[in-house]
């Protein structure tokens, strides 16, 4: 099933999540591979990109809920749960069961985390007896309709206060569910006025998924070996000459690394650019078992040292990349190999959009003579994660605390929801990090919510973090750059170069006379590139 479409006009498709409920199983298939019915998908939102509850996660969820008033059973560490990383102004995880149970979603203006409930979590809370407004007959036939609850219909209510999540009944049953925008006594007393703000309407009881997902994973084994052969040979297909796979210490390139070992590929990279956190350095050890792991520097400080001196890595300005990840390969490739190479990747068409329009294979702009191949490129992230538990393989511990993506801890391409989770699992690391950029901000007199929204994570801010941050804030760029814009960028670049250069390895290693990043970022900042 495609439904989006990339920039190159290439569908997007959505991973299949089914679920047996007979088996009590989640699967990608639509045969369950147990009892070989009919499976139903679960319903999550596109692309549907799940990944298994771990343990700390699950406490996370609980304060989450307990700090919206909500009770903790509404998930239970007993049942398979799943979390799905969902569209949103910010970071927001759909907590799946047989169904979408809730979300928990980073509020940017308010700076905390809320719940937004789903049907199957309405149920829940009913069974687990939750607050509750009784309505008459008509108001009950209004809200299953979609429509939202007014105070005439109300019958009695529970103590409940404006922004409490609850549960709206008639004759004793369920029928829909909302936040309350007045008091319980409120809805009662009063003869006009918006009583709920209804979110859907509620049928049915709970259902809870029994299974472990180990032993899910080990009923997928032979679909497993399958979407394995066919991933070790595209290796062999693809790659014909030397090759190594870029190991990144995620769950992608774990698989990866066991794809090319199949292949033949025994040799794996790994660059630490300086800001990994700790629990991706010990998962690249952990797979020295599995391939022979390299592993390449880019230099104590770096980071520091270039956002000092010129200003942090953004989204739309990720000179991070060239920094960190590719002058150190550059050096590398140029050593180990006299031409055309080959670099096995954990690439999947379901993460983003251009990964899905790039294709299996393609040639790098930006390391002569390296060719990508995603072996694994049609996997779904169920996948992935069944594989990973089906072979016992040592994924990064990052994963359990709920991280979706394991790279550098302050990466631009995170949302400040991501960041609370660092600063939850490494308070310390984020301390030292956050404490730069408000020495950074007070320097340039950049304004506050530059930092409160994390502004820095756009060179030339557009689409969301235009609806919360500031003008002064938005336009922050062409404050900290402007000693250089009514300049050339080349020629400002060539000087920094010779007088002011922090000591970054890219020049060094491509052999150029100019600050590539001063260089380019003029350019995206004056709209020249």
């Amino acid at each position: 099933m495609s439904r989006r479409t990339s920039g190159t006009g290439v569908p997007v498709p959505e991973a299949e999540v089914r679920v047996c409920l007979e088996c009590e199983l989640v699967t990608p298939l639509e045969r369950c591979p147990e009892c070989g019915g009919r499976t139903r998908s679960v319903g999550a939102t596109p692309p549907a990109e799940v990944r298994p509850v771990g343990r700390p996660y699950l406490r996370f969820l609980w304060e989450v809920l307990e700090s919206e008033g909500l009770p903790r059973g509404l998930l239970s560490r007993r049942e398979l749960l799943l979390v799905n990383r969902a569209p949103e102004l910010d970071l927001m995880d759909e907590v799946v069961g047989p169904e979408p149970i809730l979300a928990v979603r980073y509020d940017l203006r308010e700076g905390r985390w809320v719940v937004v409930l789903k049907e199957e979590g309405a149920r829940r809370l009913y069974e687990l007896g939750g607050a509750c407004v009784e309505v008459d007959r008509g108001a009950a036939e209004a809200v299953r309709e979609g429509r939202n609850l007014f105070a005439p219909g109300v019958v009695a209510a529970d103590d409940v206060e404006p922004g409490d999540w609850v549960v709206v009944e008639h004759g004793g049953r369920p029928v829909a569910f909302g936040r309350a925008v007045m008091s319980g006594e409120e809805m009662v007393r009063r003869s006009r006025g918006l009583a709920v703000r209804t979110r859907g309407s509620v049928e049915g009881e709970p259902r809870r998924l029994g299974r472990d997902f180990r032993r899910v994973a080990g009923a997928h084994e032979e679909y497993l070996e399958g979407r394995l052969e066919r991933s070790v040979e595209v290796v062999r297909e693809r790659v014909d000459g030397p090759a190594f796979v870029s190991f990144s210490g995620g769950k992608d390139s774990l698989v990866t690394a066991v794809v090319g070992s199949e292949a033949g590929v025994e040799r794996a990279v790994f660059v630490d650019t300086g800001m990994e956190l700790p629990e991706t350095l010990e998962a690249v050890e952990r797979a020295s078992g599995l391939v022979d792991v390299e592993v390449l520097e880019c230099g104590e400080g770096v980071f520091y040292r270039v956002s000092e001196a010129l200003l942090p890595p953004s989204r739309d300005n990720r000179w991070c990349t060239l920094v960190g990840k590719l002058a150190p390969l550059i050096r590398y490739v140029r050593s180990e190999f006299g031409g055309r190479f080959y670099t096995l990747v954990g690439v999947r068409r379901y993460e983003s959009e251009a990964r899905a329009g790039r294709g299996r294979v393609w040639e790098s702009e930006a390391v002569p003579g390296q060719v990508n191949v995603a072996p694994i490129f049609d996997w779904s992230s169920l996948e992935v994660w069944l594989f990973l538990y089906a072979w016992g393989l040592p994924y990064n511990e990052l994963y359990e605390h709920g991280f979706d993506r394991v790279g550098c801890f302050m990466c631009p391409a995170s949302k400040v929801g991501d960041f609370e989770l660092v600063r939850r699992v490494h308070g310390r690391l984020w301390r030292e990090w956050v404490e730069f950029l408000e020495s950074y901000r007070r320097r340039h007199g950049l304004p506050e919510d530059w930092l409160r929204y994390h502004v820095w994570r756009w060179l030339r801010p557009e689409g969301e973090i235009r609806r919360v941050a500031s003008e002064e804030a938005l336009r922050w760029g062409e404050r900290v750059l402007s000693r250089w814009l009514g300049r050339r960028p080349r020629e400002a670049a060539r000087e920094f170069r010779e007088h002011g250069c922090p000591g970054c390895p890219y020049c060094s290693a491509v052999g150029d006379g100019e600050c590539v990043v001063l260089r380019e970022s003029l350019r995206r900042v004056s709209g020249r590139g």
